[in-house]
């Protein structure tokens, strides 16, 4: 699963980037409001928009160039 990963980079970017996870069968309106429609869904924001988007697992060196790509100056 993504968890593991997800927590790891959470982790390794702690005071950097905000990470917060969120179960969209009870969060139906965040669900709706970034149009989830399979899990994994990551959603990058930087200051409050949408800079990236990736359906799936990705592997802990994806998602931490990702971030140092959209998030970390």
């Amino acid at each position: 699963t993504f968890t593991p990963t997800f927590a790891r980079i959470a982790e390794e970017f702690a005071g950097k980037v905000t990470f917060a996870k969120a179960d969209v069968e009870s969060a139906i309106e965040l669900a709706e409001k970034f149009n989830v429609r399979s899990l994994p869904f990551l959603v990058v924001l930087k200051d409050g928009k949408v800079v990236a988007r990736r359906v799936g697992s990705m592997s802990g060196r994806a998602l931490r160039d990702l971030l140092l790509k959209e998030c970390v100056e």
